[in-house]
């Protein structure tokens, strides 16, 4: 009883500490969000019992993931409000792109961007309580941008997305192939897109035009910055995703 204690003590002085980073960096860069300040409030209350890092764990062991693998994509992670000025700048992101978080987590950098661009941001995850508890934030401060969707990226129409973003250093091959090609059915040409650890493929479509060091919580990685350049979408698959999320969640309840 000591150790969880101990253990959850820990994770709340780590989870206190990283927020109140955040609140400072806020504070220092972006006057513009203190009138927003429920924001954290609410998020701070919706994981004030449970961690993000808690719920990710518990979704992984209820559906049968070993926690700690490189053969799924389901560990959770967060990047820090200062890279995603970074991402602003570096990739010329302005006021008024539409904004597609692929693995939006809790999607507080969601209402973060929401406020910084105003423009439509779109936070997409497969764990639904982190997208319950998004939505129940947006309630809370009662606004209509962000959106959050429960779903599997692989199947998202991004045609109206001039950005795409995704914290891909977990992300397997397959659902790496999967994503580029579900963005090559339809994004529009000279769309940005950023992924983290590694490049979409094929070139051909994603032309990297910078690569730069992005800071995280676990310290930096390589961000790569691309554009799609392809004028005309590829044709989508008649089949449907052979190995999508639920498939897999299924076969493993059923071992």
């Amino acid at each position: 009883m000591i150790s969880i204690f101990l253990k959850m003590l820990l994770i709340s002085t780590f989870l206190l500490l990283r927020e109140l980073r955040e609140g400072m960096y806020l504070l220092r860069n972006h006057v513009f969000f203190l009138p927003w300040i429920d924001v954290p409030f609410w998020f701070r209350y919706a994981y004030f019992w449970n961690s993000p890092y808690d719920i990710s764990r518990k979704w992984m062991k209820d559906n049968g993931f070993e926690v700690h693998s490189r053969e799924h994509s389901f560990t959770f992670g967060s990047t820090p409000l200062k890279t995603w000025d970074m991402f602003i700048q570096r990739a010329g992101i302005e006021k008024g792109d539409v904004v597609y978080d692929i693995g939006c987590g809790t999607g507080l950098a969601c209402f973060f961007l929401a406020r910084r661009l105003e423009s439509r941001i779109v936070g997409i995850d497969y764990n639904e309580e982190f997208i319950t508890r998004a939505d129940w934030v947006r309630e809370k401060i009662n606004v209509h941008n962000p959106v959050f969707i429960h779903s599997d990226a692989r199947t998202i129409d991004f045609s109206d997305a001039d950005v795409v973003y995704m914290f891909s250093t977990t992300f397997t091959k397959e659902l790496m192939e999967g994503i580029s090609r579900r963005l090559r059915e339809t994004l529009i040409y000279g769309a940005t897109v950023i992924s983290v650890s590694e490049p979409l493929q094929p070139s051909s479509a994603f032309q990297v035009v910078e690569e730069c060091k992005g800071e995280y919580f676990f310290g930096p990685c390589t961000v790569y910055i691309h554009r799609y350049i392809e004028k005309q979408p590829i044709a989508p698959k008649e089949e449907t995703i052979t190995s999508s999320f639920s498939d897999i969640l299924t076969s493993k309840q059923q071992r």
